[in-house]
């Protein structure tokens, strides 16, 4: 495996083994401010350091592993600028909440210290993603530790706040793995590759069925109304 690509892995990997880390380790709420900030903004540097060096590159640096061969998945990850940048973003974002959010770190530091870090692993694969079922793979591993922060760090109503951000987001997810599967399978052979699906050519019936089954999946991720009524709970009394 080259440089690169160890480099990609890295950025998925090192938070995930961080967050198991950080249950034996994150003691204090200043060991674990320290921990997940530093790492977290080490992280950043990392990726904006590789979209400076391999932006301008084309094809990007990637990573091509088989995950599920029968399925036609792989490990699909490409250090596209955009994908970078985000991922940058996430770190200085998770950053700012190790230093920030002192109520959460102190009452739970070890907890809250992983979840953090396997929030940000997470979001890395969300953000590098180039094969369909891997990107939904991380996507919904976002929400373990979302979970966790509201139903151990939230308000009052934070119970009620996690069962309902649960309910509605797991909704969410059976459309878009319905969609995700559906087009998987589509043109004879399996694959969720994004390149493989782009040149599918589907029929402008088949399209807009798809369209319609993600925009749904979307419309509970992304709140729109009127699926929007879990946010409000889930915003208030998270940390």
């Amino acid at each position: 495996m080259s440089q690169s690509a160890l480099g990609l892995c890295a950025l998925i990997l090192v938070p995930a083994l961080a967050s198991i880390l950080a249950l034996f380790l994150a003691r204090s709420l200043a060991f674990a401010r320290v921990l997940v900030g530093g790492l977290a903004a080490g992280r950043s540097v990392l990726a904006a350091v590789w979209m400076h060096r391999f932006g301008a590159l084309y094809p990007a640096p990637s990573v091509d592993l088989p995950w599920i061969p029968a399925r036609g998945a792989r490990i699909q990850l490409s250090a596209d600028p955009l994908g970078l940048a985000l991922a940058a973003l996430s770190g200085l974002l998770v950053c700012f909440a190790a230093f920030e959010n002192r109520g959460l770190l102190e009452t739970s530091p070890r907890g809250a210290s992983s979840a953090l870090f396997l929030l940000l692993g997470a979001l890395n694969g969300v953000f590098l993603s180039r094969d369909l079922l891997l990107f939904f793979f991380f996507w919904e591993l976002t929400l373990i530790p979302m979970l966790v922060l509201i139903g151990r760090g939230g308000g009052e109503r934070r119970r009620y706040a996690a069962k309902l951000f649960f309910l509605f987001t797991m909704a969410g997810s059976a459309l878009m793995l319905a969609g995700i599967v559906g087009l998987g399978l589509e043109g004879g052979t399996a694959g969720f590759g994004l390149d493989r699906l782009a040149a599918l050519g589907l029929d402008p019936g088949r399209q807009a069925f798809y369209f319609w089954l993600f925009f749904a999946a979307l419309a509970v991720k992304f709140t729109v109304v009127p699926l929007h009524s879990w946010l409000p709970v889930a915003h208030v009394e998270a940390p």
